[in-house]
């Protein structure tokens, strides 16, 4: 399975207050953030047999960035605290086993791995989970492992 996306986000917040001092309204901040991505995104499924199948997926996402925001004071003069233009990569890959030892009982595991060339931080994130059917409408099942999320691009400056 292959996957091609586009995105593009704008947000402009602002907010002002007024000076009884001066009597006169004042900017007290303002932002524009503009990001776009590019995403591309591939999956493979190979069932080895009726116990075994094996998943493997690459994401892969070009972010560009444009980020601004003014910081306002009462005397009405603005201040630029954020001006960053640039891009960014983000690479994402798993692998994933699932096992069915018998009629009951499935067995997953794999990971994670994600690598943000912002911050060039990689993270490997492994994945378990257990499944035992005491019925065809009952199960019990557990899972662990670990999961991060990107943030919003601006909430790394």
């Amino acid at each position: 399975e292959n996957v091609i996306a586009l995105s593009a986000t704008q947000n402009r917040p602002s907010s002002s207050e007024f000076n009884y001092d001066i009597m006169k309204p004042f900017l007290k901040e303002e932002g524009k953030y503009v990001n776009s991505g590019y995403r591309l995104a591939s999956s493979l499924n190979h069932k080895f047999n009726a116990a075994h199948v094996m998943t493997a997926g690459l994401k892969l996402n070009y972010l560009t960035y444009n980020l601004e925001a003014d910081d306002g004071l009462p005397t009405g003069s603005v201040s630029r605290v954020l001006d960053k233009r640039g891009e960014a990569f983000l690479t994402q890959g798993f692998l994933s086993w699932q096992w069915r030892p018998s009629n009951n009982w499935v067995i997953n595991g794999g990971g994670h791995a994600t690598h943000f060339s912002l911050n060039n931080q990689l993270l490997i994130e492994p994945r378990f989970g257990v499944e035992y059917s005491l019925s065809d409408l009952q199960t019990i099942s557990v899972g662990m492992g670990l999961h991060s999320r990107h943030e919003s691009i601006a909430t790394y400056f």
